[in-house]
């Protein structure tokens, strides 16, 4: 394995929102499925594919997608410096994927991959550096951590380790002892919920 032969430790790095907006030009979108599950979106389409030339300006002008997240989209991407040479270049947040539709030459490959990357990198460290904990936790894919998976014997077990690392990481930012943890139990008739103390 990379951790063992390079003595690192790999983090998955999850395409969030938060990523997608800030590297990925709103403009160039030609193609976007939208998708809710919130328990507020009633009267809503769950799942809805747009595609337009002009989708991006459009989109930004229409407050009617509020609220939706993006898990796919697709982009019309300039792959030379001289935005001579395009590619359509799709990006699936689920499956933390991007990929390009154009065969292209292992140096305009290249060239473009390390740029692309370079700025997905740089935008990763902000979070690392000035994000607040969900941002974090989202982006370096912690929910999905194998580690978090093996102690984990479903969903609600799962959200409840992560829940703490959270409380764990706060306390240890802000150099608090105790953090307060609300726990949700949907499964009575009425919302109820309990309040627990997290103390380190």
């Amino acid at each position: 394995m990379a951790e063992e032969a390079f003595a690192c430790l790999l983090i998955p790095v999850n395409i969030t929102k938060s990523v997608v907006e800030r590297v990925f030009p709103k403009d160039s979108m030609k193609r976007t499925t939208f998708s809710t599950t919130s328990s507020d979106a009633s009267g809503k389409i769950e799942k809805i594919t747009l595609a337009d030339k002009e989708l991006g300006n459009k989109i930004s002008q229409n407050p009617e997608y509020e609220g939706y997240d993006s898990p796919s989209s697709v982009y019309q991407e300039a792959i030379d410096e001289d935005g001579e040479l395009f590619s359509t270049l799709g990006v699936n947040c689920e499956k933390g994927k991007i990929y390009l539709t154009r065969q292209l030459k292992a140096t305009d490959m290249r060239r473009w991959g390390l740029w692309r990357i370079g700025q997905i990198m740089n935008h990763m460290n902000t979070i690392h550096a000035n994000g607040d904990i969900e941002e974090k936790f989202d982006s370096f894919g912690i929910a999905d951590d194998s580690e978090v998976k093996t102690f984990a014997y479903g969903h609600d077990e799962k959200k409840t380790i992560v829940e703490l690392m959270k409380a764990i990481v706060i306390c240890e930012k802000k150099g608090i002892e105790s953090y307060k943890l609300l726990n949700e139990k949907p499964e009575t008739s009425s919302s109820t919920k309990e309040t627990y103390e997290l103390t380190v």
